[in-house]
């Protein structure tokens, strides 16, 4: 099959191949370091995003020491404490608790728990973290598998009474994080182990040797995620804050734009293969009509002139073809000029003037001889003009009788 390729096509198979492989290998190039660039700014993001969401918890703990003290300075509740009034104290806290979207409020005399708006919270271990930390804390353990955080404030006109305001970190609070960092945030209690294992147990693992936001990719969650620990004024770890970012997300704009470049790289492989073709066939073209002037040239047609060629090369191969053509129809004519004057020359002449050559065939009679033999030049020797008498020996008849004698002892001509 591809013996029967011209000059053409495998002109235009190797561009095809040649561009094909270039574009290719750039597109292929292209998509990986696409990729190699998605992949760091999804890491970058996450780690971005938990620490955007570990600076929003601090923030929350401040808004809480603001309400913690907001709520010590109530006039309210300096009344509710000199009347020693618990079930008004503990209605107070619960409306103060609903408005100020706290999940917890109570309210200490040392140590001593007064009344408080949730029961359900472990406050011992609420005061127990915030007599260790100050004013701002993080506890684990108060709400089972959830930690919380607080802060506590002084009761204005009682020294020895504060009130302590908690925000649970749960899935709520977790999706008023990602709602802020535009991440999806997770958060882990500490005290439960079973939350730090699984998929995010090696970079819980990195995050707290390191102390800070460590990213990596997830094959199990099929996202990026970055882990950092939240931790007590004390040191004291008490969740893991965790960021995911899927797959998905970040590989799908990826694919389109590999695909649109796959497109592009087909469409620019077509476009040189057609331009090779087409050069290809008007190269060839060229050649072709230059290879039929010298086929006409060698069967002896010198009547037309050979064809100019677009491009240099062509231009000049067909001006080399032109002037042999010239030059063989100027040798032709002074070839057949002096056969003429020949002809003349031994027609003038009284002899009879024969020629043979080494078969000793006649190749040649004058009109004397043709006289004095009584034969023809055209019987001896039948030619298509007198012009081309001088043919092969094989197309000469053997002489006549009457000739045959001088023939034998004549010299070959």
């Amino acid at each position: 099959m591809l013996r029967g390729f011209g000059i053409a096509g495998w002109v235009a198979l190797a561009t095809a191949l040649l561009v094909t492989l270039a574009v290719a290998a750039v597109s292929l190039h292209g998509v990986r370091t696409l990729r190699a660039q998605a992949e760091a700014a999804a890491l970058t993001r996450a780690e971005l995003g938990v620490t955007a969401a570990h600076e929003s918890i601090r923030q929350s703990i401040e808004d809480l020491l603001a309400a913690a003290r907001v709520l010590g300075e109530r006039p309210t509740l300096q009344r509710l404490l000199r009347g020693r009034d618990d079930e008004q104290l503990r209605s107070f806290l619960a409306r103060y608790c609903e408005a100020a979207a706290l999940d917890g409020c109570a309210v200490f005399r040392g140590e001593t728990l007064i009344a408080t708006g949730d029961e359900r919270i472990v406050w011992p271990q609420i005061i127990s973290s915030a007599l260790e930390q100050g004013e701002r804390f993080l506890a684990t353990g108060a709400i089972p598998d959830v930690a919380v955080a607080g802060a506590r404030a002084a009761a204005t006109e009682h020294a020895d009474v504060t009130v302590h305001v908690v925000r649970r970190m749960d899935d709520a609070f977790a999706a008023r994080l990602s709602e802020r960092s535009g991440l999806e945030i997770r958060i882990a209690d500490y005290g439960v182990r079973e939350s730090l294992d699984g998929p995010f147990g090696v970079l819980n693992s990195d995050a707290l040797a390191r102390g800070g936001p460590v990213a990596a990719y997830l094959p199990g969650e099929r996202a990026y995620a970055a882990s950092v620990p939240v931790a007590a004024a004390t040191g004291e770890t008490v969740a893991m804050l965790h960021a995911v970012l899927p797959e998905r997300e970040v590989m799908d704009p990826v694919d389109t734009m590999a695909r649109r470049m796959l497109v592009v790289a087909a469409i620019v492989a077509l476009l040189a293969t057609t331009a090779g073709i087409l050069i290809g066939r008007r190269w060839i073209g060229g050649i072709r009509r230059l290879t039929a002037a010298a086929e006409r040239i060698g069967a002896g047609d010198l009547a037309d002139s050979i064809p100019a060629e677009g491009g240099r090369e062509l231009a000049v191969l067909a001006t080399t073809m032109e002037d042999m053509r010239r030059n063989l129809i100027a040798l032709t004519s002074e070839l057949r000029r002096r056969e003429a004057e020949a002809q003349a020359v031994l027609g003038g002449i009284v002899e009879g003037v024969y020629a043979v050559d080494d078969d000793r065939r006649v190749r040649f009679l004058n009109p004397r001889a043709e006289k004095v033999l009584g034969a023809r030049a055209e019987e001896v020797c039948p030619v298509s003009a007198p012009q081309d008498r001088a043919l092969d020996a094989s197309q000469c008849a053997a002489p006549p009788a009457a000739l045959q004698l001088g023939i034998a002892g004549a010299p070959a001509a």
